[in-house]
């Protein structure tokens, strides 16, 4: 791997991988000179996508086994605190529960979410969703939210996550995952989300240009990857909740999912298309998707 002097390496203790989710979600200044700053990171609370009901709950899960259930919340819900802390960045901090794979922004006053995920029981119980909506719109300074009925099929450990479904790519512009096939149950689910892009409009007023990407497989969880991850067996067939949309936005480069499907070389060019100057790097990331 080439090193970038422009590209610092910090080690940080956490139970999980997923910084888009431990991580702050960063928000701009508008108008405001108080702050010093053009940035400033969101600090929501983590309780391991739902805590006992979420994707660790079941006892015999190795992360459980390994390191006591509220210790790795409490580890990972440092992360973001640490991140700002290392930039010098503002930090605001909230006492809403919230992943950041559960929301996605067009930065210009519009956030798209899921019900599946935002209205679950196990993330914020003692409110009501028009209390999420604002919720989101006071750290986020959107003036509107999207909500999809549901997340990607399989999805269901971590409530149906937004950004495995759909993802704003620029002003008014969304990518959708879909699949063609009635018959598979991820049909449902992509075209309940189609629908209710197709009868809204972003903060702006402009009607969404939806773009639909197809999703891989189905893909299965293998019994050798979810063994030393989740210590389940029960769990070694269960589907993965394989997307395109999952993608990383870096300066100059997009760093998207490949998993040795056929539709892997069709999602590349209409990332490339919709992203035409950037880099599409497609590494190979089945055994990630758990």
């Amino acid at each position: 791997m080439e090193h970038k002097s422009n590209v610092r390496v910090v080690e940080m203790s956490a139970c999980l991988v997923w910084l888009r989710d431990l991580g702050p979600s960063f928000v701009v200044r508008e108008g405001d000179t108080r702050l010093r700053r053009e940035i400033a990171g969101v600090d929501w609370q983590y309780n391991a996508y739902g805590g006992y009901n979420g994707l660790f709950g079941p006892e015999d899960h190795q992360l459980n086994r390994r390191k006591g259930h509220e210790e790795h919340i409490t580890e990972d819900n440092l992360v973001a605190r640490k991140v700002l802390e290392l930039e010098r960045i503002p930090r605001f901090e909230t006492n809403f529960v919230l992943e950041g794979g559960s929301i996605h922004v067009d930065g210009e006053g519009t956030c798209i979410t899921t019900e599946q995920c935002l209205c679950h029981g196990n993330r914020n119980p003692h409110m009501s969703k028009d209390e999420i909506e604002n919720q989101l719109k006071t750290h986020l300074g959107v003036s509107k939210v999207i909500w999809l009925p549901k997340g990607l099929y399989g999805d269901e450990m971590i409530s149906g996550h937004v950004d495995n479904i759909c993802c704003f790519t620029g002003p008014s512009t969304v990518l959708l995952s879909w699949i063609d096939d009635k018959s598979d149950p991820q049909y449902e689910h992509s075209a309940a989300a189609f629908d209710v892009l197709s009868n809204t409009t972003d903060a702006k007023g402009r009607k969404l240009d939806i773009i639909k990407i197809h999703v891989p497989g189905p893909l299965c969880m293998t019994e050798e990857v979810a063994q030393p991850f989740l210590g389940s067996v029960a769990l070694g067939q269960q589907r993965l909740a394989g997307s395109y949309v999952n993608f990383y936005i870096a300066n100059g480069g997009v760093v998207a999912p490949a998993f040795g499907d056929k539709w892997d070389e069709e999602a590349r060019k209409i990332l490339e298309k919709v992203f035409p100057k950037h880099e599409v790097i497609s590494p190979a990331t089945h055994s990630l998707e758990t």
